[in-house]
């Protein structure tokens, strides 16, 4: 028995690199993308083993640092190589996307052929999240005078799209707060 599960969809700021992905490389992204799969073993973690409450806050400073400073590498990394000559499209700044566990959609014209492959990392800094990483078709949407592009997750680590599901839940259940406020208030 088979579980179908609908996805809410958010709209959500975020920092996008889209990376073509050619037929013959394939393989090789998918390697790429199970290689940045986080051990939770190997995750680091600061316990709280009688250290002074200012250390752990410290601690936990220079972990976001860190976090910080390996999205900015990843991101200037994007923009020095392409893979089979076809350079990654890198926003210049965060763009609003519309996000869901299956796919995304943007308000940005690309380069690419409806049922392309391509590897996509997805900064969204502003929700807590890390970056989430996937491997995408790309499905061709709007007119010419309104460019949109939309892509279908055909690989996914499942952290990533229970992040994403969770993170679904948490502005729906945002958004049906601010409108019961607004009923009570109005």
């Amino acid at each position: 028995m088979s579980e179908r599960r609908e996805y809410y969809r958010t709209r959500v700021m975020a920092l996008l690199v889209v990376e073509p992905v050619a037929k013959a490389d394939e393989p090789a992204a998918r390697r790429r993308l199970d290689a940045r799969r986080v051990d939770p073993a190997r995750a680091p973690r600061i316990e709280d083993v009688g250290a002074a409450s200012e250390w752990r806050q410290l601690l936990e400073g220079v972990s976001r640092m860190a976090f910080a400073l390996e999205r900015i590498e990843r991101r200037l990394e994007r923009l020095e190589r392409g893979p089979g000559g076809r350079p990654a499209t890198l926003t210049p700044g965060p763009v609003e996307i519309s996000l869901s566990a299956s796919g995304l959609a943007v308000d940005v014209p690309l380069d690419l052929e409806p049922d392309d492959l391509a590897l996509l990392e997805i900064d969204m800094p502003d929700t807590g999240l890390p970056p989430v990483a996937a491997l995408g078709r790309y499905v061709a949407m709007g007119d010419p005078e309104a460019p949109a592009s939309a892509f279908h997750f055909e690989q996914i680590h499942p952290e990533d799209r229970e992040r994403i599901v969770q993170l679904g839940l948490r502005m729906q259940s945002h958004a049906l707060r601010a409108g019961r406020a607004e009923e009570e208030r109005g």
